[in-house]
């Protein structure tokens, strides 16, 4: 009677259609449709049947019906069981809608998803995995799951399951897995699991989701392969590298004893050569004539260009091999100045070539034969190079980045200028540019070189050169006032 929702009076009498709607919700004609359960029914064919009732009040509601034909007092009947399943319907229809929407999910993704139960079967795979593992849908569904496992693995993925669904082992959240498709292919799958439990904790089987990385395995293979190859190969280059360096090694230590040897060979005999051809031209011996003085001059000069090239031979090697200390000492900048400007003047008035000289007082503590020999370097190039006009020495106190401030000298000339594509050339060893006076200027290509060593090297400054073609060059170097290697002032003198 709640059912219904009337009386007792009003429900007797009634059968269980008498309350419906014209049309059930599978279609049928209710009147039509009972009638043919009723008669099942009275044939002794017992009926259960969900039917669409509606209450007294005009409300519709679902209900599930048993029917069965029985005997009393010697009289059929018809005994009906009717159950009030509207919330039951209600919720069957929300979890319908809400499987179906995941099933919607689990198709359209990229990867695959499956539930394997535990007695080894797929229960559910979406259709991305059916695409990728070449199966229909009810071709796989119920299938044990180790047919999607290379023969290699099948045992050992079994166990594994059976120890996962006993206790006896953790799942894995992730492994890389192969997975054989339906042609026989094999790929590699990046996998994550998931257990799944009924309400009471109880184990149904796992959750697996997984992308298909066999181009990127393939990659990372041949990444691998690359690597190896390439560490292979710079192993090998490094052994030749380090096998050749070690005769590099060799032959600078055999160059360096050899320099070392001849040096002294070869400058005794010099110093005699210049020594005995100065004594000679200064007439000690005796009374010479021109032709004799003219010819002593020739070996003089010739003698002391060579000791000269010797001597810068023995620097760069000495250099090069870190074997120059430096002599560091305090003196005035104006002194080394002037001093560089009185040996070269002789070389300069030949020439007819005016000689400039500016320069500041300040104290310096620094190697002062090294920055000579600098100094001397670039005058003697720019005389060498300049017919007429003349020579400038400029030598000031600069602000530089470093502290103390630096001194900075520049020698400039009037010369032949060199070009811009033959600047970048200049400091190299025995490199000589093209010029007008190449041929009527003896050189090895060692003086810039050497200078530039000594500059950056020993006295930790810097050099530049400007200059135009035809019209002149400045060459300057800007170097601390005062320095000191690793901390520390070495060979230090006052005198």
């Amino acid at each position: 009677m709640e059912i219904f929702g009337c009386t007792r009076e009003q429900l007797l009498g009634q059968t269980p259609f008498r309350f419906s709607p014209a049309i059930q919700p599978d279609g049928h004609n209710s009147k039509e449709k009972a009638q043919e359960i009723i008669t099942l029914a009275l044939q002794g064919v017992p009926q259960h049947f969900d039917w669409r009732h509606i209450r007294y009040d005009g409300t519709p509601f679902d209900a599930e019906i048993s029917l069965n034909r029985t005997e009393l007092s010697g009289q059929m009947f018809l005994q009906a069981i009717v159950r009030d399943v509207t919330e039951r319907k209600r919720a069957e229809k929300a979890l319908r809608k809400e499987r179906d929407m995941t099933q919607k999910y689990l198709d359209i993704a990229e990867v695959i998803f499956a539930i394997i139960n535990t007695d080894q079967r797929i229960a559910l795979m979406n259709k991305k995995g059916c695409e990728i593992l070449e199966y229909q849908l009810e071709e796989i569904i119920g299938r044990k799951v180790d047919i999607l496992a290379p023969e290699r693995l099948k045992k050992e993925i079994k166990n594994r399951a059976n120890k996962v669904f006993t206790g006896k082992m953790e799942l894995a959240e992730y492994i890389e897995r192969p997975v054989l498709t339906k042609s026989g292919q094999e790929r590699i799958f990046a996998l994550h699991q998931t257990l799944l439990r009924d309400d009471e904790g109880n184990i149904t089987g796992f959750l697996s989701s997984g992308v298909d990385i066999t181009e990127r395995k393939r990659v990372e293979e041949e990444l691998r392969r690359a690597r190896d190859d390439l560490e292979a190969k710079v192993a090998e280059r490094t052994k030749e590298l380090t096998q050749a360096n070690l005769r590099l090694q060799e032959l600078d230590r055999l160059k360096s004893m050899f320099i070392a040897s001849m040096s002294h060979e070869l400058r005794t005999p010099l110093n005699s050569v210049i020594g005995f051809s100065s004594i000679l031209l200064d007439e000690w011996m005796g009374h010479l004539n021109d032709e004799q003085k003219k010819n002593l001059s020739i070996v003089l000069r010739s003698g002391q260009h060579l000791l000269a090239l010797i001597n810068d031979v023995i620097d760069v090697s000495k250099i090069e091999a870190g074997q120059i200390e430096p002599f560091i000492k305090d003196f005035d900048l104006h002194e080394v100045i002037s001093e560089a400007a009185t040996f070269l003047s002789k070389q300069v008035n030949q020439k007819n070539l005016e000689l400039k000289v500016e320069s500041a007082h300040h104290m310096m503590h620094t190697d002062k034969r090294r920055l000579l020999q600098c100094l001397l370097n670039l005058i003697s190039n720019a005389a060498k190079f300049t017919e007429e006009g003349y020579v400038c020495l400029d030598a000031r106190i600069v602000e530089c980045s470093q502290t103390p401030p630096c001194a900075q000298i520049s020698v400039t000339d009037t010369g032949s200028g060199i070009k811009q594509e033959d600047l970048p050339k200049l400091f190299f060893s025995f490199s000589r540019i093209e010029s007008p006076f190449r041929k009527k200027v003896p050189g090895t290509g060692l003086g810039l070189y050497l200078t530039k060593k000594l500059v950056t090297e020993i006295l930790k400054g810097e050099i530049s050169v400007k200059s135009d073609y035809g019209v002149g060059s400045t060459f300057t170097i800007k170097i601390p006032v005062r320095i000191k290697y690793n901390g520390e002032v070495k060979n230090v003198s006052k005198q």
